[in-house]
């Protein structure tokens, strides 16, 4: 899932990220995350720092409290250490820097989805059903 209230950049994760084997969420809305979370599994969560309605560290503190597994990750522009500290301080599985390379963006999303699928941590991911992982039998 990712937020963002930059609608260009939700355009842009989708079309970068649409060919991985999972589902994307995308929303505007901090409080519609908030609700997906809840009520739906959910791997990733990538916010944007900076959003109208809710910061994205306000708003990744709050998904542990419904979905502990959830991996989260901070879309930020600024390059100083201070927030990511505090905010890593809160379990946080990393921070992308504005602007970020595609490749890695890729390859961390696949990598997380990897992790939780051997660790058992969510639902399994699509990707090991798409066969992009080798199975374990």
């Amino acid at each position: 899932m990712f937020v963002s209230d930059d609608r260009e950049t939700l355009t842009t994760f989708r079309r970068l990220l649409g060919s991985l084997p999972c589902q994307i969420l995308t929303t505007d809305r901090p409080d519609q995350a908030l609700k997906w979370v809840w009520t739906t599994p959910v791997s990733i969560v990538l916010s944007d720092e900076r959003t109208r309605a809710m910061s994205g560290k306000a708003l990744l503190r709050k998904v542990p409290r419904q979905s502990p597994l959830t991996a989260r990750l901070l879309l930020t522009g600024s390059h100083s250490g201070r927030d990511v500290i505090q905010v890593r301080g809160r379990a946080l599985q990393g921070v992308i820097v504005k602007p970020w390379e595609a490749g890695s963006l890729q390859r961390l999303i696949l990598s997380i989805l990897l992790w939780q699928d051997e660790k058992h941590c969510v639902p399994e991911p699509k990707a090991r059903r798409a066969g992009l992982f080798p199975s374990d039998s």
